[in-house]
């Protein structure tokens, strides 16, 4: 039998045996049971745009994690324990470091990550035009866009034709059109454009015309003109003349009077503050002739859409229809043709319109005629009207001798025929019938005028 120490020592091994097979068999399980956590996961921009504000959504892949610990630099929350945080929202431009903490009873791991937020770009710029928009132009470029990495310039029809940084230099123009200028600004991973249209006008053209009134169309002194300017893309103006006299010289339109004859140079300088240009016209004045002379005046018959009231001072032939308010004291004669036939043709004063078809002229007044003048003996035939250059074979006919009765004459009258005149403030004047011609309701004579422009 055993002794009671030897009892006691057996139930110590025992003990200590039990207790080593305890922590070998309980280690074993241990191991077999541990998890490795292994982070992970991703963020993206919805339609990948990254400029801000940008809002993330985070994707969590990882794994073997029980807890998570999430910090955002830059971001909104900048923290969160949350195994999915969601989204992280960036209102500034720069590098972040997004880290992740991920661990279980056993074990953790870390993992950071560089994010990279841009910059919110916003690409505006305005072209202007210096001085005015008159080729050779020059365009100044005022950006004024933020936010981007780079710019490329681009300049349609432009020196230079292209350009890069943030204020291109200024960009000439020598021909006029529309041009196109495009700017392209580079902003972290995105690239915007936008472009402007600029219309150039043409250079300076000088030009104008001398266009005589209506009392001085035989270019006769005293001479009064208009001075029509026609300049292209003029601005100032500058009026000059060897003789006579200029209205406002600085005016565009203006008008000249000559008194007396010779040749005259009128200069016109133009300028628009880039250019300025001269054209030059030389002007002829003859001696006055104190005759208006008309050739292949038609008056027709009192339905024709030509004219039967004609005027001298005015140069032109009337309708009753569009003869305007105040001339009717201009009125020299009128013309009255029954029919498309002639059988019934005469000249009457103005005052005496209402005589006929034809309403009563306002302001009328008196013309005496002479409607034969071959059956009077007064000695003015039609080579005479035709070498008239002057009033000086009209001045003393006797209009007022007229002894014939016949008061009115047809188509059959032997051509051309002479009729004789004198208006109601003195000036004597010649009608030469040249042709009939039969045009239906709008028939009309053709005749040539010549009439003192004054009485002497």
């Amino acid at each position: 039998m055993m002794s009671k120490i030897e009892k006691l020592r057996l139930s110590r091994k025992l003990f200590f045996l039990s207790l080593i097979l305890f922590i070998c068999i309980h280690s074993s399980c241990f191991r077999e049971r541990v998890v490795e956590v292994i982070p992970d996961f991703s963020y993206e921009s919805g339609n990948d745009d990254y400029e801000v504000p940008v809002t993330l959504t985070i994707n969590n892949m990882t794994t073997g994690a029980t807890t998570y610990s999430w910090t955002f630099e830059g971001g909104i929350p900048q923290t969160s324990d949350k195994k999915n945080p969601g989204e992280i929202r960036y209102l500034q431009a720069g590098k972040y470091t997004i880290r992740l903490e991920a661990a279980n009873d056993f074990h953790r791991s870390v993992r950071e990550t560089e994010v990279v937020i841009d910059s919110s770009a916003s690409v505006r710029f305005v072209p202007e035009v210096l001085i005015n928009p008159f080729v050779p132009a020059d365009v100044k470029i005022h950006n004024l866009s933020t936010g981007g990495d780079s710019y490329e310039w681009m300049f349609e029809g432009g020196t230079p034709a292209s350009g890069n940084g943030k204020e291109p230099p200024l960009i000439r123009y020598e021909q006029p059109g529309e041009y196109e200028i495009r700017l392209e600004v580079k902003a972290g991973r995105k690239t915007h454009s936008v472009s402007e249209k600029i219309q150039l006008l043409p250079a300076l053209q000088t030009d104008f015309k001398l266009v005589p009134s209506v009392e001085s169309v035989e270019m006769e002194a005293p001479w009064r003109g208009y001075l029509q300017n026609e300049t292209t893309n003029g601005m100032d103006y500058l009026w000059s003349s060897t003789g006579g006299k200029i209205g406002n010289d600085t005016a565009r339109h203006t008008g000249i009077t000559i008194d007396s004859p010779g040749t005259y140079t009128v200069t016109l300088e133009a300028g628009n503050r880039k250019q300025k240009k001269q054209k030059s016209q030389t002007v002829e004045i003859k001696p006055n002739s104190n005759l208006y002379r008309f050739e292949n005046v038609r008056l027709g018959i009192n339905t024709a859409s030509s004219g039967y009231f004609f005027s001298s001072v005015l140069r032109k032939a009337f309708t009753q229809g569009n003869l305007e308010k105040g001339n009717g004291k201009a009125i020299d004669f009128v013309f009255f043709g029954l029919n498309s036939g002639f059988a019934y043709c005469t000249f009457l004063s103005p005052d005496k319109a209402q005589n006929t078809v034809f309403e009563p002229i306002p302001e009328a007044v008196h013309t005496k005629f002479v409607l034969f003048p071959e059956k009077t003996g007064i000695p003015f035939s039609a080579t005479d009207f035709d070498e008239a250059t002057d009033d000086g074979r009209i001045r003393n006919l006797p209009v007022s001798q007229n002894a014939v009765e016949e008061t009115y004459f047809t188509s059959a009258v032997l051509l051309p025929k002479l009729v004789l005149f004198e208006t109601d403030d003195g000036r004597k004047g010649a009608i030469k019938i040249k042709e009939f011609i039969d045009a239906g309701l709008d028939s009309y004579i053709t005749v040539d005028i010549k009439v003192q422009k004054k009485k002497p």
